[in-house]
């Protein structure tokens, strides 16, 4: 397509390799109207954005062409300019009216530069991770080393929205990714941590503040411009998501409820046998086997696929932590009837997750509090999500509320509360925390 009159029209490799040259003279080297053709191109569209806004003069126009057809799909790609318009208006940019440029040709997405805005929102990049690091400490008041930080979001894992003011990282929304099995498929979905703002910047937890900036963005960027996540969940706090449902970014689709044990000085049961051994010692076949039918017990949830890839990943590769398997057997035939995953916490032991048929439960929860007797520990306790916490009441456990909610992004898709609502199976081996 021929570029229109008046338009500076920039390759790929030319448009980001471009750079506006100084002058005192508003709007030298600036272009008036800009053309950028993504068809068979898809670079991060925040930096595309933040560098087109760069390169115009104020009130300058924005062309940007896409296929005609996205994945095969033309919907889809009305869907994407559509996202693509909403990620402008963080970047300073107006929407025109558009798309344009329907039927055989490219579509077309045309905005209009305004402002620039307050804060400057990008993907976050490699080089970003001392600002990521600072901001942590600051907001937390605790240290991350890089090794967790590449734990949780190396790999290609991680997906986060950064915002700057005047040069600084004081807002970050980040999330890693998960298979997870629900409706009997497996699909990508998104743990958000490490929400974090600046404490400076939080005066206005409101649509002008720049959690609602860096939060909007990123779900406009990851369930819709990127269409390659679900569903996502988290573990925010009741005032966390009481903020994020008043600004129409989440909504609750179930609550945390903590089961607490004392524990149990009785011999386990004759036909089991019961040991603790490392994360490392556990064979493939064996975590694969007792998955398939944890899943099997399972198929109305909403869970993390517990394969021997993740738990190899989450709790024998873990920078920090260190964790424990128990694993009990029968005794006449050796059969592997479950394991639970412990982690010693100053004087209590935390059952972070179980990899057992539902029946089996109740003999891991007794092993458990055995284990527990033995090391002179005051408590077992666990999370569940409430509508699970059945599973887990056995043995004078006891189930009580606590502030953590389970939330469901509605910001881009308001059937999502609808279809997860009660269906999470989560535990405290789900969160990037603990």
């Amino acid at each position: 397509m021929p570029p229109q009159i008046g338009v500076r029209q920039l390759s790929p490799t030319e448009f980001f390799g471009y750079s506006p040259i100084p002058s005192e003279s508003e709007g030298a080297d600036l272009a008036s109207r800009l053309l950028i053709d993504l068809r068979g191109w898809n670079p991060q569209p925040l930096k595309l954005l933040a560098h087109a806004h760069s390169l115009l003069r104020e009130r300058g126009s924005l062309i940007i062409e896409l296929d005609a057809e996205d994945g095969g799909s033309p919907g889809r790609c009305h869907e994407k300019a559509f996202y693509l318009k909403a990620l402008a208006e963080h970047s300073g940019f107006s929407r025109h009216a558009g798309p344009i440029g329907e039927g055989a040709g490219p579509l077309q997405v045309v905005l209009a530069k305004t402002a620039a805005a307050r804060w400057r929102l990008s993907e976050f990049a490699p080089e970003d991770l001392p600002g990521c690091l600072s901001l942590f400490k600051e907001t937390f008041a605790g240290e991350m080393s890089p090794d967790l930080w590449h734990w949780k979001y190396g790999e290609g894992r991680g997906r986060a929205v950064i915002a700057r003011r005047h040069g600084r990282i004081v807002a970050h929304y980040g999330a890693t990714s998960r298979r997870i099995a629900v409706n009997g498929r497996t699909v990508r979905g998104l743990q958000v941590c490490d929400v974090m703002v600046a404490p400076g910047e939080r005066a206005l937890m409101t649509k002008k503040g720049v959690f609602f900036e860096v939060a909007s963005a990123f779900l406009e960027a990851y369930f819709g411009y990127y269409d390659e996540h679900e569903l996502a969940f988290g573990f925010p706090n009741h005032r966390a998501m009481r903020i994020a449902e008043r600004l129409g970014l989440y909504g609750e689709v179930g609550r945390i409820s903590e089961v607490r044990w004392t524990p149990s000085d009785q011999r386990f049961r004759v036909r089991y046998a019961a040991a603790l051994i490392d994360v490392s010692e556990l064979e493939d076949d064996l975590l694969a086997m007792l998955w398939s039918r944890m899943a099997a017990d399972l198929p109305d949830a909403a869970l993390v696929l517990r394969d021997p890839a993740y738990i190899r990943y989450r709790y024998q590769r873990h920078p920090v932590h260190r964790y424990e398997a128990l694993l009990v057997r029968d005794r006449l035939r050796g059969r592997p009837q479950g394991v639970a995953i412990l982690r010693r916490d100053n004087d209590e032991y935390k059952l972070l997750d179980i990899l057992a048929p539902l029946n089996n439960i109740p003999m891991l929860i007794d092993a458990a509090r055995i284990a527990a007797a033995h090391r002179s520990l005051s408590a077992l306790t666990a999370w569940i999500s409430a509508p699970y916490a059945r599973h887990l009441v056995h043995g004078g456990g006891v189930a009580t509320d606590t502030d953590v909610r389970i939330p469901a992004n509605v910001w881009t898709d308001a059937r999502s509360v609808e279809c997860l609502k009660d269906r999470w199976w989560l535990m405290m081996g789900d969160t990037d925390f603990l």
